[in-house]
Protein backbone atom coordinates (compact mmCIF):
# COMPACT_ATOMS: atom_id res chain seq x y z
CA UNK A 1 0.00 0.00 0.00
CA UNK A 2 2.84 2.63 0.70
CA UNK A 3 4.10 1.69 -2.84
CA UNK A 4 0.95 2.68 -4.58
CA UNK A 5 0.04 5.74 -2.18
CA UNK A 6 3.83 6.64 -3.07
CA UNK A 7 2.87 6.48 -6.63
CA UNK A 8 -0.34 7.94 -6.60
CA UNK A 9 1.05 11.23 -4.63
CA UNK A 10 5.11 11.46 -5.39
CA UNK A 11 5.93 11.40 -1.37
CA UNK A 12 8.30 8.38 -0.65
CA UNK A 13 6.63 5.58 0.77
CA UNK A 14 9.26 5.91 3.91
CA UNK A 15 7.90 9.33 4.69
CA UNK A 16 4.11 8.01 4.77
CA UNK A 17 2.13 7.80 8.50
CA UNK A 18 -1.05 6.13 8.87
CA UNK A 19 -3.53 6.53 11.82
CA UNK A 20 -6.90 4.55 12.23
CA UNK A 21 -10.32 6.42 11.80
CA UNK A 22 -12.02 5.58 15.40
CA UNK A 23 -14.07 2.72 13.42
CA UNK A 24 -10.96 1.19 12.37
CA UNK A 25 -10.37 2.21 8.41
CA UNK A 26 -6.69 2.97 7.80
CA UNK A 27 -6.18 6.62 6.65
CA UNK A 28 -3.50 9.07 6.11
CA UNK A 29 -2.27 11.51 8.68
CA UNK A 30 -3.48 15.02 8.22
CA UNK A 31 -0.27 16.67 8.69
CA UNK A 32 1.38 14.73 5.50
CA UNK A 33 -0.82 17.57 3.75
CA UNK A 34 -2.91 14.83 1.83
CA UNK A 35 -5.88 15.55 3.53
CA UNK A 36 -7.99 15.10 -0.13
CA UNK A 37 -6.79 11.49 -0.67
CA UNK A 38 -8.46 8.73 0.39
CA UNK A 39 -8.03 5.20 -0.34
CA UNK A 40 -9.69 1.58 0.61
CA UNK A 41 -8.14 -2.05 0.17
CA UNK A 42 -9.59 -5.39 -0.03
CA UNK A 43 -8.53 -9.08 -0.61
CA UNK A 44 -9.85 -12.11 -1.44
CA UNK A 45 -7.56 -15.31 -2.04
CA UNK A 46 -5.33 -14.32 -5.18
CA UNK A 47 -7.45 -10.88 -5.75
CA UNK A 48 -5.71 -7.60 -3.79
CA UNK A 49 -7.84 -4.16 -5.23
CA UNK A 50 -7.53 -1.01 -4.35
CA UNK A 51 -9.40 2.00 -4.97
CA UNK A 52 -8.02 5.69 -4.60
CA UNK A 53 -10.05 9.63 -4.63
CA UNK A 54 -8.61 12.84 -4.19
CA UNK A 55 -11.77 15.06 -2.40
CA UNK A 56 -13.97 11.87 -2.25
CA UNK A 57 -15.01 9.37 -0.44
CA UNK A 58 -14.22 5.63 -1.45
CA UNK A 59 -14.80 2.01 -0.65
CA UNK A 60 -14.40 -1.46 -2.25
CA UNK A 61 -14.75 -5.14 -2.19
CA UNK A 62 -13.71 -7.86 -4.07
CA UNK A 63 -14.85 -11.32 -2.91
CA UNK A 64 -14.45 -14.80 -4.59
CA UNK A 65 -18.02 -16.17 -6.08
CA UNK A 66 -18.07 -19.70 -3.92
CA UNK A 67 -20.55 -22.22 -5.41
CA UNK A 68 -20.20 -24.39 -2.37
CA UNK A 69 -21.38 -21.09 -0.42
CA UNK A 70 -24.50 -21.28 1.93
CA UNK A 71 -25.95 -18.10 0.39
CA UNK A 72 -29.85 -18.34 1.54
CA UNK A 73 -28.78 -19.03 5.07
CA UNK A 74 -26.57 -16.12 5.06
CA UNK A 75 -28.82 -13.82 3.15
CA UNK A 76 -31.87 -14.55 5.50
CA UNK A 77 -29.60 -13.56 8.40
CA UNK A 78 -27.92 -10.73 7.12
CA UNK A 79 -28.92 -8.64 4.01
CA UNK A 80 -32.23 -6.89 3.86
CA UNK A 81 -35.98 -8.37 3.03
CA UNK A 82 -36.04 -7.22 -0.60
CA UNK A 83 -32.80 -8.83 -1.67
CA UNK A 84 -33.37 -12.21 0.03
CA UNK A 85 -36.36 -12.12 -1.61
CA UNK A 86 -34.61 -11.13 -4.57
CA UNK A 87 -32.25 -13.96 -4.41
CA UNK A 88 -35.22 -16.71 -3.69
CA UNK A 89 -36.81 -15.91 -7.04
CA UNK A 90 -33.59 -15.86 -8.69
CA UNK A 91 -32.83 -19.06 -10.73
CA UNK A 92 -29.86 -21.23 -9.75
CA UNK A 93 -27.80 -20.27 -12.33
CA UNK A 94 -27.34 -16.63 -11.45
CA UNK A 95 -28.66 -17.13 -7.33
CA UNK A 96 -24.50 -17.36 -6.32
CA UNK A 97 -23.09 -14.45 -8.87
CA UNK A 98 -25.99 -11.85 -7.78
CA UNK A 99 -25.52 -12.79 -3.24
CA UNK A 100 -21.99 -12.03 -4.09
CA UNK A 101 -22.46 -8.74 -6.21
CA UNK A 102 -25.26 -7.46 -3.41
CA UNK A 103 -22.34 -8.23 -0.62
CA UNK A 104 -19.67 -6.40 -2.41
CA UNK A 105 -21.50 -3.42 -2.99
CA UNK A 106 -22.62 -3.71 0.66
CA UNK A 107 -19.14 -3.56 2.15
CA UNK A 108 -17.90 -1.26 -0.51
CA UNK A 109 -20.16 1.18 0.65
CA UNK A 110 -20.01 0.68 4.10
CA UNK A 111 -16.00 1.21 3.84
CA UNK A 112 -16.61 4.22 1.46
CA UNK A 113 -19.07 5.90 4.20
CA UNK A 114 -16.33 5.11 6.83
CA UNK A 115 -18.88 3.47 9.12
CA UNK A 116 -17.54 -0.66 8.71
CA UNK A 117 -19.82 -3.14 9.82
CA UNK A 118 -21.29 -0.71 12.73
CA UNK A 119 -24.34 -0.38 10.14
CA UNK A 120 -26.25 -3.23 10.06
CA UNK A 121 -26.63 -4.94 6.31
CA UNK A 122 -29.96 -5.66 6.71
CA UNK A 123 -30.53 -1.94 7.34
CA UNK A 124 -30.81 -0.86 3.62
CA UNK A 125 -30.20 -1.93 0.40
CA UNK A 126 -28.29 -1.63 -2.48
CA UNK A 127 -28.34 -0.37 -6.64
CA UNK A 128 -27.83 -3.73 -8.57
CA UNK A 129 -27.22 -1.86 -11.89
CA UNK A 130 -23.56 -2.87 -13.12
CA UNK A 131 -23.06 1.10 -13.10
CA UNK A 132 -25.27 3.04 -11.19
CA UNK A 133 -25.01 7.04 -10.43
CA UNK A 134 -27.80 6.38 -7.74
CA UNK A 135 -29.23 7.36 -4.41
CA UNK A 136 -29.36 4.58 -1.84
CA UNK A 137 -32.29 3.73 0.35
CA UNK A 138 -30.95 3.37 4.15
CA UNK A 139 -33.61 2.48 6.69
CA UNK A 140 -30.79 2.68 9.23
CA UNK A 141 -30.08 6.06 8.75
CA UNK A 142 -31.29 8.91 11.12
CA UNK A 143 -34.57 8.80 9.83
CA UNK A 144 -35.95 5.67 8.61
CA UNK A 145 -36.19 5.86 4.24
CA UNK A 146 -33.92 8.74 4.48
CA UNK A 147 -32.23 9.26 1.05
CA UNK A 148 -28.37 9.46 0.57
CA UNK A 149 -27.29 10.90 -3.10
CA UNK A 150 -24.77 11.29 -4.98
CA UNK A 151 -23.22 7.86 -4.72
CA UNK A 152 -21.66 5.91 -7.54
CA UNK A 153 -21.87 2.01 -7.20
CA UNK A 154 -19.75 0.54 -10.15
CA UNK A 155 -18.47 -3.10 -10.79
CA UNK A 156 -14.99 -3.94 -10.80
CA UNK A 157 -14.17 -6.58 -13.38
CA UNK A 158 -11.12 -8.34 -11.91
CA UNK A 159 -11.63 -11.89 -13.17
CA UNK A 160 -14.97 -14.27 -13.53
CA UNK A 161 -14.42 -16.23 -10.31
CA UNK A 162 -14.67 -12.89 -7.92
CA UNK A 163 -17.30 -10.11 -7.32
CA UNK A 164 -15.68 -6.40 -6.71
CA UNK A 165 -17.44 -3.41 -6.25
CA UNK A 166 -16.21 0.47 -5.91
CA UNK A 167 -18.47 2.69 -4.09
CA UNK A 168 -17.58 6.60 -4.22
CA UNK A 169 -19.47 9.72 -3.03
CA UNK A 170 -19.66 11.92 -4.42
CA UNK A 171 -19.39 10.81 -8.03
CA UNK A 172 -15.84 11.14 -9.37
CA UNK A 173 -15.95 13.04 -12.43
CA UNK A 174 -12.84 10.59 -14.11
CA UNK A 175 -12.64 6.89 -13.16
CA UNK A 176 -9.45 5.08 -13.89
CA UNK A 177 -8.97 0.83 -14.34
CA UNK A 178 -5.28 -0.42 -13.87
CA UNK A 179 -3.59 -4.18 -13.48
CA UNK A 180 -0.18 -3.91 -11.77
CA UNK A 181 0.47 -7.65 -11.64
CA UNK A 182 -0.58 -9.46 -9.37
CA UNK A 183 -3.36 -6.54 -8.18
CA UNK A 184 -5.60 -4.97 -9.71
CA UNK A 185 -5.80 -0.57 -8.91
CA UNK A 186 -9.00 1.15 -9.56
CA UNK A 187 -7.96 5.38 -9.31
CA UNK A 188 -10.47 7.60 -9.52
CA UNK A 189 -10.41 11.52 -9.20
Amino acid sequence: MRTLISRYTGIPSNQLKFVVSPYGRPELEISMGLAHLQFNVSHSRDWYVAAFGNSLQVGIDVEYVDNDFPIIEVATRFLAPKEVALLNVSNEETRQRLFFEIWVRKEAYLKAIGKGLTLPLDSFEVPLSPTTLSTILRNGAARKGEIETGLLFSNVPVHPDYAASVVTSPPPTAVGLFDWPPSTILGTE
